[in-house]
């Protein structure tokens, strides 16, 4: 593959010997036609870089005189270096950015490679430069630019009977296979994204998984869709290998997030689909530590909004199969997710020794999968899964110690899970038969929760306690107050 500086020095020197030997170079000359076909051969480059290299240009330079033009002409120009670079490298742009670079070059879609010309041979015609350095004779082509099926058979004849005519091959023949290989290694080296943009990519996602335990859901998941829309766009195009499974991995973690969220919000068939997405994108990384997690995050949102218990033991299962005997977060949050759900189903046995696992599991988790993110376990999720777990089965007394052991791990800017924790409290009250205090303790944190974090996933909870209450205390001023109470925020 011919070094990155190669294609610079090299076009610079063709377009010094165009000049030397008195072409012009003039926009819209043949000579300038003529070193744009000749950069691209030498070269190996698409011809939208060989017009930028032609004229001597750098990135920038070329994005300033498109800007030039386009104030000239009155027309809207949004490109930024950044943009040319990936249509240099085999993005192909839009309609718009497209038209615009073929007024700067002076050419077509077409010549540009972007569009195909079914014109019959013979019907077009190229004026030969006037004076000054002849344009190059035309090679021996057995290149595949798009041929129909006679002329590859025709192709495929011609090379057979030079390879098989024994001798030396002709110096023609073999600088144009040479070319098709050049142009192959420009393929495989293509790339609309650039590792330093991975980079950032990488930093952003990662900042979504912190700001998932302290931002507003509805705020966060604006920033996540917008973004994923963005990657889809990179997705879309042909990426170096390692590009590609670094892409897939930012998808399923965007798609994964965006799930998380959606459940929290409601939306659970939409929930569902993202999910699918996360984890698709998860099984092209063949990381299954990722895939773990994705099949974990389904698993505890299915646990909220009235779903059976049996679901989330299924996809919780399929996580820690992915997860293997290697301590992750997904194993951890499976294991625990598994607890809760069998807690719920009144299999109290089988839910404390899942409690027991995650316990073991987190006890040996690497510091990277405990962090405070949602790609992480970190030690409160745990005694959070705890709490709730012993809520569920009713040990009332050992789920109030865990309580005040798992709000005191959490820091005041998360809101979502002390809610949460807050409402076993109030369910352990009314289990214990005081509803009064219970209704009254769930009432006050909901209220004093932003409103932007009283989602459908605490809501949905807070309505469970209403079934909490023993028959004889419904009716009672407490429980209708809370009732009241929760009517009015759901309606908001």
């Amino acid at each position: 593959m011919r070094p990155r500086g190669h294609q610079f020095t090299c076009a610079k020197e063709l377009r010094q010997r165009y000049l030397d030997d008195g072409c012009s170079l003039a926009e819209g000359s043949a000579h300038l036609v003529a070193l744009v076909a000749e950069i691209v051969d030498c070269c190996a480059v698409l011809p939208v870089k060989a017009h930028r290299l032609a004229r001597g240009w750098k990135v920038q330079e070329a994005v300033d005189a498109l800007h030039r033009l386009c104030r000239t002409q009155a027309l809207p120009c949004g490109m930024t270096r950044e943009q040319l670079s990936h249509f240099e490298n085999g993005l192909q742009p839009g309609r718009q950015y497209g038209d615009l670079l073929c007024r700067l070059y002076r050419t077509g879609p077409v010549q540009m490679g972007w569009a195909k010309d079914y014109s019959l041979p013979g019907t077009k015609s190229s004026p030969p430069p006037a004076g000054g350095r002849q344009t190059p004779a035309r090679r021996v082509s057995i290149g595949t630019n798009g041929d129909d099926g006679e002329a590859a058979v025709k192709r495929r004849e011609m090379l057979r009977s030079i390879l098989t005519a024994g001798g030396t091959l002709p110096f023609l023949v073999l600088d144009e296979l040479d070319q098709i290989r050049g142009r192959m290694d420009a393929l495989l080296a293509s790339s609309s994204i650039s590792a330093a943009t991975l980079d950032r990519w990488e930093e952003t996602v990662h900042g979504y998984a912190y700001g998932f335990k302290s931002r507003p859901p509805r705020q966060l998941l604006e920033d996540v869709l917008l973004d994923f829309a963005e990657l889809h766009q990179h997705a879309a195009s042909r990426q170096p290998v390692d590009h590609q499974t670094r892409l897939c991995r930012l998808s399923a973690q965007l798609a994964g997030m965006a799930g998380n969220i959606l459940a929290d919000l409601g939306h659970h068939r939409h929930a569902r689909r993202w999910f699918s997405t996360a984890q698709i994108a998860a099984d092209e990384t063949g990381d299954r530590f990722l895939k773990a997690w994705v099949r974990a995050r389904e698993a505890t949102v299915s646990l909220y909004h009235h779903q059976p218990p049996q679901t989330a033991i299924a996809l919780a299962g399929e996580a820690r199969q992915w997860a293997g005997q290697a301590p992750c977060a997904g194993a951890a949050l499976a294991a625990a997710t598994e607890a809760r759900a069998y807690a719920r189903l009144g299999d109290a046995a089988r839910g404390l020794e899942a409690l027991r696992q995650a316990q073991a599991i987190t006890e040996k988790l690497p510091d990277a999968h405990l962090e405070n993110s949602i790609f992480g376990y970190p030690r409160q999720q745990m005694a959070f899964h705890l709490e709730a777990t012993l809520t569920a089965i009713g040990r009332v007394k050992e789920a109030r110690q865990a309580q005040r052991e798992a709000l005191a791990l959490y820091p005041p800017t998360e809101h979502v899970n002390p809610a949460l924790i807050r409402l076993d409290e109030a369910s352990c009250l009314i289990r214990s038969g005081d509803p009064a205090s219970g209704y009254q303790l769930a009432g006050q944190h909901l209220l004093a929760m932003p409103e932007g974090y009283r989602t459908p996933l605490v809501l949905s909870r807070a309505h469970e306690l209403l079934d909490t209450s023993r028959p004889g205390h419904r009716g009672a001023a407490s429980y209708d107050h809370y009732r009241e109470t929760l009517s009015t925020l759901t309606t908001a």
